[in-house]
């Protein structure tokens, strides 16, 4: 059965909150803190998301710009690279929810966006 909504993976970089403000929303989403992952380098970051089939999101727009690249190049699969402009936790929420309302989780796969 296919995934309707990504499921979304907060890197160390953003407010925890952010992700409380998403479940309120009613989607998914999970921390680096919250999955004991603190202090992980960026491909670390970005291989664990691809393991638990989740969408990244992050404020390091050049490393995650490179690794998408990277990833494209060697052909493999990520599920999906979201970079958060810095603005206040309920405004990156909100954008968040709406990036995941909007596509399904198929339709975020090797993609890089902007919010």
């Amino acid at each position: 059965m296919t995934q309707l909504f990504a499921q979304l993976y907060l890197d160390e970089d953003l407010d925890v909150s952010i992700a409380s403000r998403v479940r309120w929303m009613g989607f998914q989403a999970e921390t680096a803190r919250s999955m004991g992952n603190l202090g992980l380098k960026d491909p670390q970051q970005l291989a664990f998301a691809v393991q638990n089939d989740w969408v990244i999101v992050t404020h390091n727009r050049e490393d995650f710009e490179a690794l998408a690249e990277e990833y494209r190049r060697t052909n493999r699969v990520h599920c999906g690279i979201i970079v958060a402009f810095r603005r206040k936790p309920q405004e990156i929420a909100r954008r968040l929810a709406k990036l995941v309302n909007t596509l399904t989780a198929s339709e975020m796969r090797n993609q890089l966006f902007y919010v």
